[in-house]
């Protein structure tokens, strides 16, 4: 947490939606973390508990990872690219996917500071931005050869979130 000094930050998406019965459906924490409000708006506190992730990433100048996160699964590599650039780490790939681009394209800013200045590979999917849906699977098989040669020949972790 080098990035945000001890501060745990949350990636959420709200879940609601209706159902081809018409019933509505809302996620359980989500619906309740967005409707919070706190006693302190300049310093929200929400109860919770950390535990061990399982994810394990390699560390390293030589590593090459691959970064598949659609929606709020992008967080961990969120976090963990921000301790490869802290580390001048290279060899990032991130795949991310989203329904439209302009809405919910989840720390869209940071993810292109990191592309231009740290050479961050990039690739979107935006699966109701145009008439037919592109989704991340879409994306990654029209760049295979890239991923292949990184994983074949560059040794590369893939890592799938979300």
């Amino acid at each position: 947490m080098t990035e945000h000094g001890g501060e745990l930050q949350i990636a959420m998406a709200v879940v609601a939606y209706r159902t081809a019965m018409h019933r509505v459906r809302r996620g359980v924490c989500s619906t309740w973390l967005s409707q919070l409000v706190p006693l302190d708006p300049a310093t929200p506190k929400v109860p919770l508990w950390v535990v061990p992730g399982s994810l394990r990433f390699p560390v390293g100048q030589d590593s090459h990872v691959i970064m598949v996160g659609p929606g709020t699964g992008c967080a961990p590599f969120r976090a963990y690219l921000e301790e490869r650039v802290a580390r001048k780490e290279c060899g990032n790939m991130l795949f991310f996917g989203c329904r439209l681009g302009e809405a919910d394209f989840l720390f869209r800013e940071e993810w292109r500071v990191v592309q231009r200045d740290h050479g961050l590979l990039l690739f979107t999917a935006f699966s109701r931005t145009q008439e037919h849906k592109v989704y991340v699977q879409h994306v990654l098989l029209e760049h295979g050869d890239l991923v292949w040669d990184w994983i074949h020949r560059k040794h590369a972790y893939v890592f799938i979130a979300g």
